[in-house]
């Protein structure tokens, strides 16, 4: 039996799996209390893990992402706080609360169905893990939760704060594939060797850009609350404001993934250049050299420029691939949700740059760019793996 007066320590990984319970007692014996190895998912594998006799039972429940797994009734389920989570499954037992703001996936989708990359600190919505700060489930101060749903305004600070783990409970220093590890660095824009000035300094343009219409979106967001305090409204009239401010907070949390994105890719070890060229379609390739090319059109405002970024961003977070010809394609079962995404940051960041096709007009609102894509937009335009 281990000493019943010891402090039960846990390694965390860096999407904070407890992947080791061990004592700091007597250390003339073992010191693991239990060993735990996961699949992506989060079912734990069995058959090789060090399991032993004592320890806190109540501290050994908290496990896959750091939440705590419920065996009442021999369910299994995790704890996440706005939802349940069944790790066998892969799958929540409960709809997202915040499925507006996340309209191409199931409602019942974890992780964006890539757990590797994304985690979902509070079962509320998935953000990247690297950065090592998301850990928490509590929403504080460090949280991402509070810039993802647009709470005041968003500065570079703050997004950097929520992004990379100010306040953060655990300190960790891992790679991702894109990540260049110290997860607690608040200034996630600084200069490294992988980009060069004029490349960083379109991508901090972007970035701002995007922060701009946030703060654009929240104003536009607090005017269309206080019109609904008006108690004369008819009832066609506050429906169409609560579309509104429904359009406007989905467009507020894709921005903020867009920053939490592009902060990712200037970290990367990975070399970027933007390459500005002529025609009708953007598109990225890898050089002979190894540098990928962001090529975007010139004659087509910022749209296209902040559309193929969305489009490396999602090569870092290993949506998209290289094919055999060195051009970038998606990983097929995410070709559609790719493009939706670069299509929404593209009309966000420059309205009236997605064309009307044939007889068919182009998107009025945010949610209607998911629409106007999916009926419209021919499959041949569609890169595809």
């Amino acid at each position: 039996m281990l000493n019943t007066n010891f402090i039960q320590l846990q390694f965390k990984d860096h999407l904070d799996n407890v992947g080791l319970s061990y004592s700091d007692g007597n250390l003339s014996q073992d010191e693991i209390i239990e060993e735990s190895n996961y699949y992506p998912f989060g079912l734990k594998q069995k058959g090789y893990n060090v399991d032993v006799v004592g320890g806190n039972s109540l501290a050994q429940n908290w496990k896959f992402n750091g939440m705590e797994l419920s065996q009442e009734l021999g369910l299994e389920t995790y704890d996440f706080g706005a939802r349940n989570y069944d790790a066998a499954l892969g799958r929540w037992m409960n709809i997202d609360p915040l499925a507006e703001t996340s309209r191409r996936f199931s409602p019942y989708t974890y992780a964006l169905d890539n757990p590797i990359y994304f985690i979902d600190p509070d079962g509320m919505e998935a953000i990247p893990a690297a950065g090592g700060g998301a850990g928490s489930s509590s929403g504080g101060s460090g949280s991402l939760g509070s810039a993802m749903m647009g709470f005041g305004d968003i500065t570079e600070d703050k997004i950097a704060n929520s992004a990379f783990g100010a306040g953060s409970v655990n300190t960790k220093s891992f790679s991702t594939p894109g990540a260049t590890g110290g997860g607690n660095s608040q200034n996630s824009t600084s200069k490294n060797s992988y980009f060069e000035d004029k490349d960083l300094k379109i991508a901090k343009k972007l970035k701002q850009g995007a922060i701009d219409k946030i703060n654009d979106y929240e104003g536009k967001i607090s005017g269309f609350n206080k019109t609904l305090e008006n108690k004369t409204l008819s009832i066609k009239n506050i429906n169409i404001i609560k579309a509104k401010i429904t359009d406007l907070k989905g467009g507020v949390s894709e921005l903020n993934k867009f920053i939490v994105g592009i902060n990712e890719l200037i970290k990367s070890p990975q070399k970027f250049t933007y390459v500005s060229i002529s025609g009708n379609k953007g598109f990225i390739s890898l050089s002979d050299n190894n540098t990928v090319q962001i090529k975007y059109i010139s004659g087509f405002g910022s749209g296209n420029k902040y559309h193929e970024t969305v489009h490396a961003i999602q090569y870092v977070e290993g949506v998209m691939i290289f094919n055999n010809e060195g051009i970038l394609d998606h990983v097929l079962r995410y070709r559609i949700s790719n493009e939706v995404r670069a299509y929404m940051i593209h009309y966000m960041m420059n309205r009236g740059s997605l064309p009307g096709i044939g007889k068919n007009p182009a998107p009025v609102n945010i949610i209607g760019v998911d629409y106007w894509f999916r009926k419209y937009k021919p499959d041949s335009d569609i890169r595809k793996n």
